[in-house]
Parts: C-alpha cells; structure tokens; sequence
C-alpha cells in the first residue's frame, strides 16, 4: 500500500467522512467536520483511496515541527473498516518519526497494542463509559450511594432541567463567567467551542442540558454530542449556585433517564482530576483505556518527559 501525506486542502472531506461511518472504531473525533472547527489546518496520512486514514496534527515553531494533540480531541486512531496490520501502523509512525522533531499524541488501545514501542513513552489514560444499551432501573442500580443522595437533594432543591433553552453565545458567556479563572484557555478555544455547539445545533446533534434555579436563572448546564452511536459530554460548567444545589447531579441523571435503553455509548471524556473522575465513576462508568504517546528525537527532552 502506498502512503501519501495529505496537505488539508488535498483531503476528500466527504469520502473521509463517508469512509469513517464504516469503521467499527469511528467516533467524532476522527470525523472531518469536528477536525475542521478544533485544527482548522489539520493534515492527514491516506492510503489507498481511504482505505485507512489518520488525522495528522502539525504544529510549527519557527522551523521547527512537530505534532501535538489538539485540545477537545480526546484519542484518535487510524480508521480503516477493516483491521489494520501492524506493518502498516508502524509505517505510518515511522513516516511521522521521519517528517517531526517530536509527537505527543492520545491514541486508541487497538493501535497500541500494535505500534513499536521502541524510544516511544507510552501512559495509561482514563475514559469513563456508560452503555445505554439497558433500561433506566439498571442503570440507576449501577449509581453509589453518595450519587443517589445527591440526585435526591437537587430535587429538594427545586431544579428544573431544559433542553436546548439556550443558544450558544448564552451558553459560551455563562461558560466564561464561571470557569475562565479556573480554566485558563486562550480567546480562539472559546472561539472552537462556539463553532462547535453552532454546528451541533444545525446538525441537531447536539442536546445542551440547562439547569436553572427557581427564579429561572442559569445555575449549570452540560452540553452533550451525538455522533455514530456514540454520544460525548464535552462541555459542562456549574457556578457555585449550582455546586450547592447538585444541579451536575440532576442534569446527568436526567440525560440518562432520556436516553437509556438506547444503543449508545456515553462518553464522559475520563480526566486526571481525581474529583472529577469520582463523579463520573459514581454513575456507574467504567473505565476505558486509552494511552498518551511520546516521542522525541531529543534524548534530553525524553528524559524530562519520563520523570
């Protein structure tokens, strides 16, 4: 198979996309459409005519290139609708080994098990799941109790949940009010998450659960993305008001109540926080493993990155 790098403007967005919607790994992630809002100058390795694809993330300093894994795009992996020897894998990371000075990259289980690990620092990473694929009695039983009691104390407290009450200049201002000391992302991110709930909103893939408090006044909402049969919790922010009241509680819940028995998979995205991972885990996600790839052909570098 022959191996050819892709300049963005080279790529065929619509068989990328239409070849991805038969790969049994596809998610929104390697989806042309999200790429072109998160890394507008996005790159990619194909061979064939997409009989495998891969997202490439260049970035440049002065002369210097290398990839970096983009903000918003959780793991990737190389999409075929068949599966990918190991041969090929690794052609395709030698390929990048060739063209960049170093690679941090969020990859899939399925390429690690494959890709030569050689020179290369690879970290465990956490992704929490819940298959929807049950009624809601059976995923309320996989809720800990601690879950349980606060769901019951947002409901004392009078909370009232809507669905895309809010467009997204509403949501991106309550999202700034609240989180900009807490997460300090450059004007551009907050321009990507606009686009992105934008976007969702026309494709109607998108469904923005909105808290609100009994004088009717935004106190929390999360935003949550359909794509394949999955669906992906990418953008949640609560103030204080809302922290008090367990409003992240009741709009989980209630998500779920809507959606179980339904052949989905949700998505939560995982974190490092411990907190934040034992929120997640408290409605009965498990964990999905995905891995951090690091490679530099500075040995210096390497040895910094490994401590």
């Amino acid at each position: 198979m022959h191996i050819n790098f892709l300049e963005n403007h080279q790529i065929d967005k619509s068989k990328w996309d239409f070849n991805l919607s038969l790969c049994p790994d596809k998610d929104i992630y390697g989806c042309a459409w999200y790429l072109d809002i998160i890394c507008p100058n996005w790159k990619a390795i194909v061979l064939n005519d997409y009989d495998i694809f891969f997202p490439v993330f260049e970035k440049k300093k002065f002369f210097l290139k290398y990839l970096l894994q983009p903000v918003f795009v959780q793991q990737i992996s190389i999409y075929s609708k068949n599966e990918v020897a190991s041969k090929i894998i690794n052609d395709i990371f030698d390929l990048l080994q060739r063209k960049y000075l170093f690679i941090y990259l969020h990859i899939r289980n399925n390429i690690v098990n494959k890709v030569n690990t050689e020179n290369v620092y690879l970290k465990e990473r956490a992704n929490y799941v819940i298959d929807l694929n049950n009624d809601y009695s059976k995923v309320y039983r996989n809720y800990n109790e601690n879950t349980k009691r606060n769901i019951k104390k947002a409901e004392k407290n009078s909370i009232v949940i809507k669905i895309n009450s809010e467009n997204p200049e509403a949501l991106l201002k309550f999202w700034k009010k609240y989180l900009q000391e807490k997460v300090a992302l450059k004007n551009y991110y907050y321009n990507r998450i606009y686009l992105l709930l934008k976007k969702g909103i026309e494709k109607s893939s998108v469904m923005n659960y909105v808290a609100y408090n009994e004088e009717g006044k935004i106190i929390a909402f999360s935003s949550f993305f359909y794509e394949f049969n999955k669906v992906y919790y990418l953008f949640a922010c609560s103030n204080d008001e809302g922290k008090e009241k367990r409003a992240m509680f009741k709009i989980i819940d209630s998500f779920l109540k809507n959606n179980s028995g339904k052949n989905l998979l949700l998505s939560f995205e995982g974190s490092v926080i411990e907190n934040i991972a034992r929120f997640f885990k408290g409605f009965g996600a498990v964990n999905e493993v995905y891995f951090s790839y690091f490679w530099t052909k500075f040995s210096l570098l390497k040895n910094i990155i490994k401590q």
